[in-house]
């Protein structure tokens, strides 16, 4: 890859509200490379830019969950860099979507704009529940398991991709709190696991060496090619890994497959790729050094932080004022017994003999502070919701209760933890260098 290319990226200081980015979209690809694809399920449209000439089609989206903008700079970057460079308009045929999902993308704008804060991320956070993830809301048929009714704005992907059978399919992920970590859908020379390392060297962005969620027993199905990169998982593959823990898929799981595990029932050459690549870093992250705690004594903590939630939200969505037709409700309802089912299946695992090993730094950090930075999110969502509802004596109580608790929740992070915020363009760099590295092994 020449790094050269990453030097157009602009420097970008925060993130553009949906509105802005059709508008840019429509003003650096030209109007008459836009197509609109269909619209979301609130009437907004999902544009599309098709650029280039080349044999092969790739497809790139951003926003493939609500709560995840990086992409759709990169989508940007990508445009304009396309526009620029023959030889990339030569290679493929490019179909460039920044902003997937317009209506989750416009819950979050509440923290696009200005100096980020957890406060703030919190107070104004959204991830839809699975069935509307348009990275997890693709349609499949496996087994005993059927989804078939994806949101409208992932029926207007999965008619594009019908269409052009892509070659390259790029998801544009980003992570919330940790070191960057990738996944691809198949493997590749050792070269190309240390192209991209070097890239995170060279933008001084760290490695997730270690997350401590892929040592956890329940995640062992996960293989790993180098770290910090993953072979992609699919749908298939999680279902007939609960099938072998003896739980059943067919309750623990919802929503469709992912935009990789489509395209490749489509085109089976289909290439796959995305990086989790973070906002926020704290070098206890990678520290692997053990304490003295077992892994078991760090899983009790972290159930009790998120047992407490839980039950705090089972209970405020309870309320007789409650929103019941709110997005919100529908959300927080799903997320209670997605977490009490979770939370069960935390329990069995802590009589493994996995769970006598020594606890890590790394480990007791994410058993802590990310399980209250995580809870935070979830009560900010439970706040939105309670903001949506009639206003009366008990809900403004309720609503000052929940606002209480975020407020102790980031206080905890904030006291236990030195996280720096990562510039925005070299997220973007990373996110563009990995394709253009991929591109050059393919």
């Amino acid at each position: 890859m020449d790094k050269r290319l990453l030097d157009s990226v602009d420097n970008f200081s925060e993130f553009l509200f949906v509105d802005e980015l059709d508008k840019r979209l429509l003003k650096l690809a030209g109007k008459n490379t836009v197509i609109n694809l269909g619209k979301s399920a609130k009437g907004h449209p999902v544009l599309c830019t098709r650029l280039g000439s080349g044999k092969k089609n790739a497809l790139i989206f951003g926003f493939p969950h609500p709560n995840e903008p990086i992409g759709s700079l990169t989508c940007l970057s990508l445009i304009k860099l396309i526009k620029k460079e023959k030889s990339l308009q030569k290679k493929y045929t490019w179909y460039i979507v920044p902003c997937a999902d317009p209506d989750g993308a416009k819950l979050n704008e509440g923290w696009f704009k200005g100096k980020f804060s957890v406060k703030k991320y919190a107070r104004h956070f959204y991830r839809s529940r699975e069935t509307l993830q348009t990275d997890w809301s693709f349609p499949i048929k496996y087994k005993d398991y059927a989804f078939d009714n994806p949101p409208p704005n992932v029926v207007a992907l999965v008619k594009l991709m019908k269409a052009i059978k892509p070659d390259i399919v790029y998801p544009i992920h980003n992570d919330g709190f940790g070191g960057a970590y990738f996944y691809i859908s198949r493997a590749m020379p050792e070269k190309y696991y240390d192209c991209v390392i070097n890239l995170c060297n060279s933008l001084s962005i760290p490695l997730d060496l270690g997350n401590p969620n892929f040592d956890e027993p329940k995640f062992l199905h996960l293989k790993e090619l180098k770290k910090p990169v993953y072979l992609n998982f699919d749908f298939e593959e999680c279902y007939d890994f609960y099938k072998r823990l003896g739980r059943d898929p067919d309750k623990l799981l919802e929503g469709g497959t992912d935009s990789i595990g489509f395209a490749k029932k489509l085109n089976p050459r289909a290439f796959g790729m995305l990086g989790e690549v973070p906002y926020l870093y704290d070098p206890h992250i990678v520290n692997r050094s053990p304490i003295n705690m077992t892994k078991r004594d760090g899983l009790l903590h972290e159930v009790k932080i998120e047992s407490q939630v839980v039950d705090f939200v089972r209970r405020a969505i309870g309320y007789k004022g409650i929103k019941r037709d709110s997005l919100l409700y529908d959300l927080l309802r799903a997320t209670v017994r997605e977490e009490k089912g979770d939370l069960a299946a935390d329990r069995a695992d802590l009589k493994k003999s996995e769970y006598k090993k020594s606890e890590t730094v790394a480990e007791e950090f994410s058993a802590s502070v990310l399980s209250m930075f995580n809870s935070a999110l979830i009560l900010g969502e439970l706040r939105r919701l309670l903001l949506e509802c009639k206003k009366t004596k008990e809900r403004d109580a309720l609503v000052r209760r929940v606002e209480k608790k975020i407020d102790e929740f980031v206080s905890y992070v904030d006291r236990h933890s030195d996280y720096k915020t990562i510039p925005i363009r070299k997220l973007v760099q990373l996110q563009l260098g990995l394709l253009l590295i991929s591109m050059d092994y393919l």
